[in-house]
């Protein structure tokens, strides 16, 4: 009986954070017209890694009080841990998470130490993209191949990051120009990213007042 209220328990507490999940990714992608599957995905594993993290808090300030001995160093523990989980789920999800992280990692006065030196590694995450991938950019924005565009294109970026890469090209006229491409999907995912962080900020700062951060959240949509 008790692992059978338990089990309810886990089916409720599921069902009560899913649907405002599948509802505001369904939502989301009816009005801006784009995957609501690849959405979907996106959302959740953003969503699941933030409500491990905070339960993971919750028990440990719970369990911890900060007169005990050793307690910073088992918070720091706890704060590595998070940023570790947080680092996967934006290497996994790439784009706009690899921008989010590199913005956390800089903040090294709000965040601590733990988390600013696990997602530092993400400054140096470039996803360089194949010459085909680029071809279809300039295809779909110009109807012409870039070497049809310029008089010579290098088809190796110069430069790389987590939302575009830069190449060498030369133009009809001799100029030699920088030219950027921004990634195809970027365009289609930023929508739902920025909703999947507003809705982690404003999670944030219910279960954590003192630590209430949603100011990050329009000024980061509005530099991106």
């Amino acid at each position: 009986e008790l692992c059978w209220s338990l089990a309810r328990a886990g089916l409720y507490t599921g069902l009560a954070l899913a649907t405002p999940i599948v509802a505001g990714t369904a939502y989301a992608a009816w009005k801006h017209n784009f995957n609501f599957f690849d959405a979907l995905v996106r959302t959740s594993r953003t969503a699941w890694a933030g409500i491990v993290t905070t339960a993971e808090y919750k028990w440990f300030y719970m369990r911890h009080p900060e007169t005990e001995p050793g307690y910073l160093e088992a918070e720091k523990a706890q704060h590595k841990r998070a940023a570790e989980r947080v680092l996967r789920v934006c290497l996994t999800q790439g784009g706009l998470y690899i921008k989010l992280g590199q913005y956390a990692a800089a903040n090294n006065h709000i965040y601590p130490r733990e988390w600013t030196e696990t997602l530092r590694v993400l400054q140096d995450q470039a996803a360089r993209r194949d010459f085909k991938v680029v071809e279809e950019i300039f295809q779909q924005e110009f109807g012409q191949s870039p070497k049809e565009m310029f008089k010579e294109f290098d088809e190796d970026p110069i430069a790389a990051a987590s939302i575009a890469q830069v190449h060498k090209a030369t133009t009809h006229d001799g100029e030699r120009v920088a030219v950027k491409l921004q990634y195809p999907e970027i365009r289609d995912r930023f929508v739902i990213d920025m909703f999947s962080h507003a809705t982690t900020l404003q999670a944030h700062a219910f279960f954590f007042p003192k630590l209430d951060m949603t100011w990050a959240g329009p000024e980061l949509e509005q530099v991106l």
